[in-house]
């Protein structure tokens, strides 16, 4: 059951270790494989900032074993962490608050990338962030564990239910600005 899954939390886990052993822990099988390493250092944009690390993907991350080792930042941390759910290959994709610690390009980037990379594949995606899942085929709006509304984000606007009024309750504050 565990192999179906390819797994990115908000509150991910920042490992001590190589950048390699970060994100082979997903499939530690394939550990030494760096063609599917740099694959998935390429999907999650990971490349965006490694390419000129002397040690690439045997760059320490932390200091705290290594005092020249690569302090990241949350935003960098997150894209390990979706590497980490990438190199899975999973069929099934499960992705809690992605973007939660990346700006407004770099998320941009990630979904843009998440909806090709997801083709042919199960993909699960949890957001407070409305305007993060609008290209999602189908929306299941949950409140106190029961599912009240669903359907397309176009859908979804055309009832004018809950999802709808918190919809454009988060677009209002961009409207305001």
């Amino acid at each position: 059951l565990r192999e179906l899954f390819g797994l990115l939390f908000q509150s991910y886990v920042r490992y001590s270790f190589t950048l390699r052993e970060n994100i082979a822990l997903s499939d530690i099988s394939k550990a030494e494989n760096d063609i599917a390493l740099m694959e998935a250092c390429e999907k999650s944009r990971v490349t965006d900032f490694i390419g000129e690390w002397e040690k690439g993907l045997n760059e320490n991350l932390t200091r705290l074993f290594d005092p020249k080792g690569r302090e990241l930042s949350g935003g960098q941390w997150q894209r390990v962490s979706l590497a980490r759910a990438f190199f899975r290959d999973a069929p099934i994709i499960l992705l809690d608050e992605p973007s939660a610690a990346l700006d407004p390009v770099a998320e941009r980037r990630i979904f843009d990338d998440f909806i090709s990379l997801s083709k042919d594949k199960s993909a699960l995606l949890i957001s407070h962030r409305l305007s993060s899942i609008t290209f999602c085929d189908k929306i299941l709006f949950l409140e106190n564990g029961q599912i009240i509304e669903q359907g397309s984000h176009s859908e979804l606007l055309k009832k004018q239910g809950k999802y709808s009024r918190l919809f454009e309750l988060q677009a209002s504050k961009y409207k305001e600005c």
